[in-house]
């Protein structure tokens, strides 16, 4: 895959600052909204952004590739900051980049790293943590979802002076749709009570599809409900089939943010969920939303009730546009990239 640009211009009477954005995915191929979003958010300020993609997901050639397209940008243009939209070694690459000041944004696994099938940390993923840290040594300014990854920071200093910005979801995208109408554009059966459980890799150990099946497996077979494993799917299609399901379940053993959860309440799909990342915040309070034991039979008895009312979150539409929208993230990030760009020396 041949590394592309996007560029966002900005009025032509602004002073606007210019950031590189690196992705290690395509973005065609590939549902990426921790990183779609923050762009979506920063595009609607003044700045101006050029994003290089070279999809290392689907050839670990993409790295060199990647690499080089980054040498390539900073020949042809100045800029005034470098932000990785994941960590690993895509922060580190960024790291390496001599005299542009580093933000570090990272989205979850990048930090927190992944567990096997029993349970263990997985190495190639504690390698990937080990990059991840080792790039914020560089890092003039640290990024991440949720409070509960700022403890798994090494640095101690920035433990102190880490930015916590959730992840934000488009509003305007992400609205409630009717589910008649969902489910007759994706051929799903019109009776079926389905739950969502949505992931860009279902069957990565973290995310516990088992224990989504195990649940669903619990409910009253009179309620005829099964997993709708939403994956692989193009970006503008989530919002669909988020309309087309009863209820998203959240299942996973460690999270960031998960930007889903907030997709799924802006389209006023209720959301059940073990306490990971910041679900528990996200959902509090909201009707026909709950948090669960990490157990089969407390995920179905709480997942039951909203099936056999076919509920919606009425609520969730409001909440996601007043805390987790667009504008408010693209704001804080902003924040942050200015920060960066007036800092000559990377920090340590």
């Amino acid at each position: 895959m041949v590394p592309s640009t996007a560029i966002v211009n900005a009025p032509r009477d602004a002073q606007p600052l210019r950031l590189l954005a690196v992705a290690d995915w395509s973005f065609s191929r590939t549902p990426t909204p921790t990183a779609e979003e923050p762009l979506a958010a920063l595009r609607r300020g003044r700045e101006r952004h050029d994003l290089h993609v070279d999809d290392s997901v689907q050839s670990r050639l993409g790295f060199v590739r990647l690499a080089a397209a980054i040498a390539g940008a900073l020949r042809r243009q100045r800029y005034d900051a470098i932000m990785p939209l994941y960590g690993s070694l895509t922060a580190l690459l960024c790291a390496l980049v001599p005299g542009v000041p580093l933000v570090a944004a990272f989205a979850g696994t990048d930090i927190n790293g992944e567990l096997d099938e029993a349970g263990r940390p997985l190495v190639r993923a504690l390698f990937g943590v080990a990059l991840s840290q080792l790039a914020t040594l560089r890092a003039v300014e640290v990024v991440v979802p949720v409070p509960s990854m700022v403890p798994r920071l090494w640095s101690a200093g920035w433990r102190a002076r880490v930015h916590v910005i959730p992840a934000g979801v488009d509003t305007r995208r992400f609205v409630p749709l009717p589910q008649a109408e969902a489910r007759d554009r994706l051929g799903l059966d019109p009776a079926a009570r389905l739950v969502g459980f949505a992931a860009l890799d279902p069957d990565a150990r973290v995310k516990r599809r088992d224990l989504a099946e195990a649940a669903v497996a619990r409910l009253p077979a009179s309620l005829g409900a099964r997993l709708q494993v939403i994956t692989d799917v193009a970006f503008e299609e989530l919002p669909r089939w988020y309309a087309a399901c009863n209820a998203l379940v959240v299942t996973s053993d460690l999270e960031g943010g998960p930007v889903v959860v907030k997709e799924a309440l802006a389209c006023g799909l209720p959301v059940v969920g073990v306490d990971c990342g910041d679900v528990a915040e996200v959902i509090a309070g909201l009707d026909h939303c709950a948090i669960a034991a990490r157990d089969p039979a407390a995920l179905a008895a709480a997942l039951a009730p909203i099936l056999e009312e076919r509920a919606r979150c009425a609520a969730g539409p409001a909440r996601i546009a007043a805390r987790y929208g667009l504008d408010a993230m693209g704001e804080r990030y902003r924040a942050v990239v200015e920060r960066a760009a007036g800092q000559r020396r990377p920090a340590r």
